[in-house]
C-alpha cells in the first residue's frame, strides 16, 4: 500500500466529500443527534470543502492510497482567538478501514508544516471533550490540552477542548516528506518518529456539518 499526502485537485472534491460524510457517521454516530448524521449528505458537503480549495488562506491535502482518497485535512488562520493559536486545523478524517496506519499523524504533519510556510508559529484546533479517542490522537502527537468553549449543532449542545503546539515545529515533524532541513529553515532536525497507536484515529474538528 502506497500512501501519499499530496495538495487536493478540484477532481478530488467529491472523494473528500464523501470521505467527510463517511467519516462523521463513523467517528459521532451516538454522540450527535441521528438526523444531523442523516442530513449530512443533503447538505452539499461538498461546498465547505470546495471554497477552502479556493482560497488563498486555506490548505488543503488528501491522503491518497493507490488512487483512492481516503482522508484529509484542511487548515488556515484561526477563526476564535479564544483558541490562542496563530492557525487552526478546521479539520481532519481518516476512513476508519484506515486508521492506525500512521495517515492521521502524517496528515496533521503536513497541515503543520502549510501554517508555519505561512508564518504560523503556533497551530490549534477544536475537539469535543466527549470524543476521547480523539483527544489521546492529538496528546500522542505533543497537543497541549487548553481553554474550553460551548459547541452547538442541531439538536445539542457540547463542550469542545482547545488543542495547542506551540511552538509548531513540535507538530511538523510528523511530516515525513521533510526529508532535508533547508526545506523549512525554522525547522529543528528530527526525522518525525514513528506514528503513536493512535495515528490515524478519525476526528472531526471546528466543522459545523450544516455549513
Amino acid at each position: 500500500m502506497t500512501t501519499i499526502i499530496r495538495s487536493a485537485n478540484q477532481l478530488d472534491i467529491p472523494f473528500i466529500a464523501r470521505a467527510y460524510v463517511s467519516a462523521w457517521r463513523e467517528a459521532y454516530r451516538g454522540l450527535v443527534p441521528e438526523r444531523v448524521l442523516a442530513a449530512l449528505e443533503k447538505s452539499d458537503p461538498a461546498r465547505q470543502w470546495r471554497d477552502c480549495r479556493r482560497s488563498r488562506e486555506c490548505d488543503l491535502m488528501v491522503a491518497d492510497v493507490n488512487g483512492e482518497v481516503v482522508g484529509f485535512v484542511a487548515a488556515g488562520p484561526a477563526r476564535d482567538p479564544l483558541l490562542g493559536a496563530d492557525f487552526e486545523i478546521y479539520g481532519i478524517y481518516v476512513l476508519k478501514r484506515f486508521q492506525y496506519r500512521g495517515i492521521g499523524s502524517r496528515l496533521m504533519g503536513a497541515a503543520a508544516t502549510a501554517t508555519q510556510i505561512r508564518g504560523a508559529d503556533s497551530v490549534g484546533l477544536w475537539v469535543a471533550r466527549d470524543d476521547v479517542a480523539a483527544l489521546a490522537f492529538f496528546r500522542a502527537l505533543g497537543g497541549a490540552v487548553g481553554m474550553a468553549r460551548i459547541g452547538s449543532m442541531p439538536g445539542r449542545s457540547f463542550i469542545e477542548m482547545a488543542v495547542m503546539w506551540d511552538p509548531v515545529t513540535g507538530l511538523t515533524l510528523w511530516d515525513d516528506r521533510l526529508t532535508r532541513l533547508d526545506r523549512l529553515p525554522r525547522m529543528h532536525a528530527g526525522d518525525g518518529g514513528r506514528s503513536p497507536r493512535a495515528a490515524g484515529r478519525t476526528a472531526a474538528l471546528g466543522v459545523d456539518p450544516a455549513a
